[in-house]
């Protein structure tokens, strides 16, 4: 019995199951971590590597650095960040606005070394969601946006939307006899369209 008050009861193995997992296991505790505990775990590790990818952390490391307490620990700006930034969000932010950008950058960081001047123990935002707070949209438009994709990027993931949304448009009814690996192997095509699929021709 576990908390539950649900008995662990062990399924029975046959020679050849193909409706559901069927490990050989010792014991019943053995059997349930082979079968839902591990390949939870392994599916958990890929999404959270899949996740924060090398590239996914690179843009936190350079959005970081308009965190008011970052930029006035630095010396100066570092010189491909702006190019990194425009050529990452060329979508959003103007190639023109390279020179803006620069520009904001100096009078934000010069902001907060004349308040730490000012008053050495003055308190400056230490984090992205303090430094949105502080930012003044009209003043630093440039500087604001890249402060607010950096508190997006965390949560900005929609695969169990895209998930869904490819279902509902693949399992229709005139579909209601397609079965589950067919189904699974159009979701993935649709899902990922950016992979490129090959053919093996037999001769």
């Amino acid at each position: 019995m576990n908390e539950l008050d649900v008995p662990l009861v062990q399924p029975r193995v046959s020679q050849r199951q193909i409706n559901r997992a069927n490990p050989p296991a010792a014991t019943t505790t053995e059997f349930y971590r082979r079968t839902i505990y591990l390949p939870l775990l392994d599916a958990v590790i890929t999404d959270m590597r899949s996740r924060f990818s090398d590239e996914t952390l690179s843009n936190f490391n350079d959005l970081a650095y308009f965190i008011p307490a970052v930029i006035a620990q630095s010396t100066d700006v570092p010189v491909p960040l702006t190019d990194r930034l425009l050529r990452r969000y060329g979508g959003i932010i103007e190639p023109m606005y390279q020179f803006a950008l620069d520009g904001e950058l100096a009078l934000w960081r010069q902001k907060w070394l004349s308040q730490l001047s000012d008053r050495p123990d003055a308190v400056i935002p230490q984090t992205a969601a303090e430094g949105l707070a502080a930012c003044d949209q009209q003043a630093f438009p440039l500087i604001y946006t890249f402060l607010t994709i950096f508190l997006t990027l965390p949560v900005s993931t929609a695969s169990a939307e895209r998930s869904f949304s490819t279902f509902r448009r693949l399992k229709t009814w005139m579909r209601s006899r397609m079965g589950e690996e067919r189904l699974t192997g159009l979701a993935i095509l649709n899902v990922h369209r950016d992979i490129a699929v090959h053919t093996h021709v037999h001769t």
